[in-house]
């Protein structure tokens, strides 16, 4: 339907490319970066990338979105596990609002006050999950069969839908009831209840096709702790789905029915590392992409970057790779092609036989621009008119696009002066409806015209007046073309354009600088968020060098918080009965992922995110404290320090600050900007002057020492 071609090499190697490298992207805001690195690449060594969206690809995306494509419903398994997967997700939020409201979860078979409405839970989280018209036509006093309340079975919200169960009104989604459940009792149980740990909890599961029920009838899984697996009926495959009491979906095994019981029960004092294992994975691939290189590249070295879990399979006589979800091949020595193994099969065909199928988007293609789209409307007709449908039902005039038939977009700063910078292409599905798609793109043009002038003269723009009169120039020189069936909408490269980045360099820095600053402060907030949910499975923090107070091992607190940053694979490298520093461990350092880089820190393997372990600190001596212990509140405690360049670490390496409290300041080594950020242990990020009274200081990094912290 669709072909996206790019030429990163020939855009970087422009003004404008060579701006937006300074911009200082990373590994962390662009995970593809971080899987060229990992394959041993730069940005610059990717001559071009190829997206194919193919039929395949288009089905599937339509199916998940509820459309058919190609007139055809498209009945795609991956789509309907994904689809649970995010109902499951907003199944957790609303158990967690509902909690919020009634300082409870629902019962299984009434509310959380412990009344015994005769309803399911499911009833319960109605107004949590935008269904609050519904809610509001049950009986709460009536059982969840009578004449009122059975009429609304048939009336079963989309989010309790499961695949494979056909009847209407009926769902897998379930809780587990019985003893040691957390939906044991006469009263919906509290999150403080959940005693091993929310992270350690499961909630409610996806379980077979054979377990289902009417959706508002009360009760639940019944549960034999010897034998938990049992109750999920006849799944497929070995695995379930299942919603965590900390909001997380997890794909949980089910072969081990010892750490199944010990997940279903929330106070049975066993700890299970669900986080280990990472969330479930993806359903679905995305579509095809070709990949093609300025150099050699290490086929087994990309994929592990790209696959886990990889076995190889043969089609017509060439060798590729692939897991459950996606599959890798490599044609040449400079070319990746990845997708879903169909799409790969697919591509090897094409390859023997010369013929793509794509040859009329191809000629739509204009493959010497930075980056180029064709797309053919034509082809999925159906699926067209129904999202044109439902967006004319915002606007009558979007009801137009159904008379397009396929779009050409090419964009080009690299080009000479009269170049098409921008181009868009429109072919209508007849030369009768070209006139009045014109007349819609001229009117948007015009106005856009008149935004251009303002805003580049507007007082706060802070423009250059060469900025300024090359942006008017830009606007003036913009275009709406119409030849028989073809509107060609074009502005093309303006005189100077090759100046525009050192004019805009001033704001360009200023711009990158408050990205960094922000960013800087995402990364400490997702490190608290990690450390709470640490403290939610082990009731204690990570050790400056230990997990917990009685296994003391060498490495860092950094490593023990890896599966709460979606670092499980690295987490599970590592051995935890080493020093940080032991021939095996050693090899990992070199993987420090992107969220403990710090700034002006050269070194990859190294960084100034810092605990305290000084005197009267939360972290002195290696211990391993509870948030009951910072008894001068968590929000009156600093937990992690972003330190000077200077004070930087080998990430891995246990330990922390030691800071003398005459003179904490100091333990923070050279501090290269006016501010510093410090995590406190509340979760929240705070910006912190570097000629803090030193007394202040002190008073936040010790955790109970009964006195008032001063504002700061």
């Amino acid at each position: 339907m669709a072909l996206v071609v790019a030429n990163p090499k020939q855009f970087l190697s422009s003004p404008v490319g060579q701006m937006v490298k300074e911009l200082g992207t990373d590994e962390q805001s662009l995970p593809a970066l971080n899987m060229l690195k990992q394959m041993d690449l730069k940005i610059d060594d990717v001559e071009r990338v190829t997206v194919v969206f193919d039929q395949a690809f288009v089905s599937s995306m339509a199916g998940q979105a509820g459309l058919e494509a190609g007139g055809k419903a498209a009945p795609n398994p991956a789509v309907a596990r994904q689809r649970q997967l995010n109902n499951m997700k907003q199944i957790g939020l609303a158990f967690h609002n509902y909690h919020d409201v009634f300082n409870a979860f629902p019962r299984a078979d009434g509310d959380g006050a412990g009344q015994n409405t005769g309803l399911s839970w499911r009833v319960h989280l109605l107004p949590f999950l935008d269904q609050a018209p519904l809610y509001n036509q049950f009986k709460m006093d009536e059982p969840w069969d009578s004449e009122n309340n059975k009429a609304l079975i048939e009336s079963m919200p989309d989010i309790f839908k499961s695949p494979d169960v056909e009847e209407n009104g009926k769902t897998s989604v379930h809780v587990f009831v019985g003893e040691q459940t957390p939906f044991n009792g006469d009263a919906g149980k509290r999150i403080s209840a959940f005693t091993d740990g929310t992270s350690n909890t499961i909630l409610a599961v996806a379980a077979g096709a054979d377990t289902a029920e009417i959706w508002t009838k009360p009760g639940g899984l019944e549960v034999d702790m010897a034998a938990p697996k049992k109750a999920l009926g006849n799944l497929k495959g070995d695995k379930v789905l299942a919603l965590i009491a900390d909001g997380s979906v997890r794909e949980l095994p089910t072969d081990n029915e010892t750490q199944l019981a010990n997940l279903i029960q929330p106070n049975d004092g066993q700890i299970v590392q669900i986080e280990m294992a990472g969330p479930a994975g993806p359903t679905m691939a995305g579509p095809m992409v070709i990949v093609t290189l300025a150099k050699d590249v290490d086929q087994d070295q990309a994929s592990q970057a790209l696959l886990h879990q990889v076995s190889n399979e043969e089609h017509e006589g060439q060798t590729f790779s692939k897991n459950d979800f996606q599959a890798i091949w490599f044609p040449n020595r400079r070319t990746i092609v990845t997708g879903s193994a169909d799409s790969v099969k697919q591509a090897i065909s094409s390859q023997k036989s010369g013929k793509s199928g794509s040859e009329d988007l191809v000629k739509q293609l204009s493959v010497g621009a930075d980056l180029t789209l064709a797309v053919d409307l034509e082809s999925q007709a159906a699926l067209v008119q129904q999202v044109v449908e439902q967006l004319a039902a915002f606007n009558p005039m979007l009801g137009m696009l159904s008379n397009i038939k396929a779009v050409a977009v090419q964009l080009s700063a690299s080009g000479n002066e009269g170049d098409p910078m921008v181009e868009l292409a429109v072919t209508t599905v007849s030369p009768e409806m070209a006139p009045g798609l014109s007349a819609i793109m001229t009117m948007i043009l015009n106005q856009g015209k008149m935004m251009t002038m303002q805003l580049a003269q507007a007082p706060g723009a802070n423009l250059d007046k060469s900025v300024q009169e090359m942006a008017k120039a830009v606007a003036n020189s913009a275009s709406v073309k119409t030849t028989d069936d073809r509107i060609q909408f074009l502005i093309p490269t303006p005189a100077g354009f090759e100046r525009l980045p050192e004019l805009l360099k001033p704001i360009v820095l200023k711009q990158k600088e408050a990205a960094a600053a922000l960013q800087h402060m995402n990364t400490l907030k997702q490190m608290g968020l990690a450390f709470h949910n640490f403290h939610d499975t082990f009731r204690s923090l990570p050790g400056a060098g230990r997990m917990i107070a009685d296994r003391p091992v060498g490495l860092s607190w950094r490593v023990y918080l890896l599966p709460y940053l979606d670092q499980a694979q690295l987490y599970n490298q590592f051995h935890f009965d080493e020093a940080w520093d032991s021939d095996h461990n050693k090899t990992l350092i070199p993987q420090m992922p992107a969220i403990f880089k710090t700034p002006g820190v050269d070194d990859p393997t190294m960084t100034s995110f810092h605990v305290f372990t000084g005197e009267g600190a939360p972290f002195a001596d290696d211990a391993a404290p509870g948030f009951a212990e910072f008894t001068d509140g968590l929000s009156n405690t600093l937990l992690v320090v972003q330190a000077g360049p200077d004070a930087a670490e080998v990430w891995t390496k246990p330990g922390g600050l030691d800071y003398d409290p005459k003179d904490p300041i100091k333990a923070l080594g050279k501090l290269t900007e006016d501010m510093f950020l410090i995590l406190m242990a509340d979760g929240s990020v705070r910006r912190v002057a570097k000629d803090i009274d030193p007394e202040t200081l002190r008073l936040l990094i010790q955790h109970r020492d009964g006195q008032i912290v001063p504002q700061f």
